[in-house]
């Protein structure tokens, strides 16, 4: 069962603006295609588990603060109490 989707970053939808509109530098660049390239793949993964049916809860782009330190974790799956990541 799918909790909450995934969702384009406010930075992947930034870059792809700028890179239709003017030539962005190298590093720019390869940090936009890097974006992009883990995007699709998170959204193939998603599918993936989808696709299965599973009655477990997904959970995407999952925001964790604590303190100082901030968790950012991508794809997880709970299975009947236990917690898997898929990273």
């Amino acid at each position: 069962m799918l909790i909450k989707p995934l969702t384009e970053s406010t930075k992947l939808k930034m870059l792809r603006s700028l890179n239709t509109r003017m030539d962005l530098s190298l590093s720019e660049k390869q940090y936009y295609t890097n974006l992009e390239k883990g995007y699709h793949g998170e959204k193939k993964c998603e599918a993936m588990l989808l696709e299965k049916q599973l009655s477990d809860l997904i959970i995407s782009d999952l925001l964790l603060e604590k303190i100082i330190l901030l968790f950012k974790l991508i794809q997880h799956l709970f299975h009947k109490g236990r917690f898997t990541s898929l990273k």
